[in-house]
């Protein structure tokens, strides 16, 4: 401690070095997250869920967000034409079913990388003949599943090309059955068959007509037209269903 014309001062980096210590102190703890050197913030996908295990074995994660209706950051939420809602459970990986009244009815999904396995989904959305289509974000991936939540298929991969995803936030399903993909990081949409053939594709990077930064929201009209929320752009874009 300094005093300087009546007035006390900390010398300067006093709070972050406490706190750095306190945060060593922490990282003694049996059952915490790795040291310091082990982990950086920007990691891969795998350290990222290695890490995030470790967090949900430890003493203080709140489990009582893991029951049967509870949420842990709900990303999306789908109604089907049975009144049945779905809702994908960011944080406990996984998606749930509950009435139109929220009562709960079933359950799907763990983390991981398997069929039927989800890391931090995100989108969600229900064809007309009941299917539920769930965006799998950080594996980035599209998930197919019955309205009782049987794995049907999946698609899609990490990567720019055709098909495949960096983050895929957001879908819906037209009339005719196509599934319009919302890709954060690509900058774009993606359209395909119900199957999860890929059809075509619209966006780049940038301000103009017609290009995106960071797209989330996407919504498909009766008469086929495409709606998406351009996040970052502060806008929403209105295309035609196009081939």
């Amino acid at each position: 401690m300094i005093r300087f014309m009546g007035w006390l001062f900390w010398p300067f980096g006093w709070g972050s070095k406490r706190r750095r210590e306190r945060s060593k102190r922490k990282s003694t703890r049996k059952g915490t997250l790795p040291e310091r050197g082990q982990r950086t913030a920007r990691t891969t996908d795998g350290e990222r869920r290695r890490m995030f295990e470790l967090y949900e074995q430890g003493p203080w994660y709140p489990r009582y967000r893991q029951k049967d209706g509870v949420f842990e950051d709900p990303k999306g939420v789908a109604g089907a034409s049975d009144g049945n809602v779905y809702v994908t459970d960011r944080e406990n990986h996984r998606t749930q079913k509950i009435t139109s009244e929220g009562v709960f009815v079933s359950k799907w999904g763990t983390s991981g990388t398997g069929d039927g396995q989800f890391y931090q989904p995100n989108g969600v959305a229900v064809a007309s003949d009941g299917s539920v289509y769930v965006a799998d974000t950080r594996n980035h991936r599209i998930q197919k599943f019955t309205s009782d939540g049987v794995f049907v298929s999946q698609w899609g991969t990490e990567g720019t090309g055709d098909g495949e995803f960096d983050w895929p936030r957001s879908l819906t399903v037209a009339s005719d059955g196509s599934v319009y993909v919302t890709g954060r990081n690509n900058h774009r949409i993606q359209k395909f068959t119900a199957t999860g053939v890929f059809v075509s594709k619209f966006g780049t990077s940038g301000s103009g007509d017609g290009q995106f930064l960071w797209p989330r929201g996407v919504a498909a009209a009766s008469d086929g037209s495409v709606y998406v929320a351009d996040t970052v752009n502060h806008r929403i874009q209105k295309f035609s269903p196009g081939p």
